[in-house]
């Protein structure tokens, strides 16, 4: 579903990322990981077509996102960005149903059919009983849901996700990304994920980035390591099995204080 060959991409005069190469199939979560400023979101961006390809290949589904108008790129992928704020007092709803931009009538009208996706979609997230409200009075973890929702109502097969667990609390957390494993069955995610052990426990592969190059990618088991997660972050941690059945004994990673707290 995603497949980047020796990409370089960055910020106007800036590159970021070189010689990136990755592929997500269809059916996987993959997570992106690494360290503040490694590249995550100019990563993410770039496959959203909203920055330029500076060396190399992007292909999502076979094609090339650069070349599609942005109708035919939102029918392709839908992006959920780090920071994104409601400049207008807009209602929930109306956030939602810009998703569905993409399957506009020739007459630019939302249609019912549009309304009931939307609406699907935010119960899917949680934020139903929002769609009246302003979005700009909502809080962030709301917002959050919502924008979301707006992602999952573009019904695209490919899922972009900047840190989309951000504002989120825990049980919001897990049903997320419960959510996002069952989507990924119809198509791919590719998600920025800062929790470490959240990852292991749902990508199937994970791609670590640091210092503008890919420091470490592969199947979740494989890659989760100490040695891994040493040289990623430069800090010292001990991976081990999740204790729950459930998991399947997904590793997990647990951090080395330089100054443990005073036990009792």
């Amino acid at each position: 579903m995603i497949r980047l060959e020796n990409l370089a991409c960055g910020h106007g005069r800036t590159e970021v990322l070189r010689g990136v190469n990755l592929s997500v199939a269809r059916g996987e979560v993959c997570g992106l990981l690494g360290p503040n400023g490694a590249g995550k979101s100019t990563l993410l961006k770039t496959l959203a077509g909203l920055l330029p390809v500076r060396a190399g290949s992007v292909r999502i589904a076979g094609q090339d996102p650069a070349a599609l108008s942005a109708r035919e790129r939102a029918r392709l992928a839908a992006s959920v960005p780090q920071r994104a704020e409601v400049p207008f007092p807009l209602t929930c709803l109306t956030v939602a149903l810009m998703g569905r931009y993409a399957h506009l009538s020739p007459l630019g009208n939302y249609g019912p059919a549009d309304r009931e996706a939307a609406l699907d979609a935010m119960r899917a997230t949680g934020c139903a009983h929002l769609a009246d409200r302003p979005a700009d009075a909502v809080s962030g973890g709301e917002l959050q849901r919502v924008l979301i929702a707006r992602a999952l109502a573009q019904d695209a097969d490919v899922l972009l996700l900047d840190e989309p667990a951000a504002s989120l609390d825990l049980a919001a957390t897990t049903a997320l990304f419960d959510l996002l494993r069952a989507r990924a069955a119809r198509g791919a995610v590719l998600c920025a994920v800062h929790d470490l052990n959240l990852a292991a426990l749902y990508c199937d592969r994970l791609v670590f980035l640091k210092d503008g190059t890919v420091a470490a990618e592969g199947p979740t088991d494989a890659v989760f390591t100490e040695d891994v997660l040493g040289r990623v972050y430069g800090v010292p941690l001990r991976v081990g099995p999740h204790p729950a059945p459930e998991t399947g004994g997904a590793p997990q990673a647990h951090f080395v204080p330089a100054t443990p707290r005073r036990r009792a």
